[in-house]
C-alpha cells in the first residue's frame, strides 16, 4: 500500500492498516548542495513526531 505522505497508522479508517503491527518503510530523496557538507558542517533533519523506532541512512 502506497501512501502520499507520512500518517499515523492507528487513526486510519481501514482496520488492517490501523492494527499493522510490522514494519514499514518510508523513502525520501533529498538533494543538498555540496557546498554545505565541507569544513564540519552539520546538517539537521527535523523529522516530526517519532512514536517509535526511527532510523536515516544517507545513500
Amino acid at each position: 500500500m502506497d501512501f502520499p505522505e507520512l500518517v499515523d497508522f492507528s487513526k486510519h479508517r481501514n482496520n488492517p492498516v490501523k492494527y499493522f503491527a510490522r514494519t514499514a518503510a518510508c523513502r525520501k530523496v533529498v538533494n543538498i548542495d555540496s557546498g554545505l557538507w565541507g569544513n564540519g558542517q552539520k546538517i539537521v533533519f527535523y523529522l516530526g513526531e517519532m512514536n517509535d523506532i526511527a532510523e536515516v541512512k544517507s545513500m
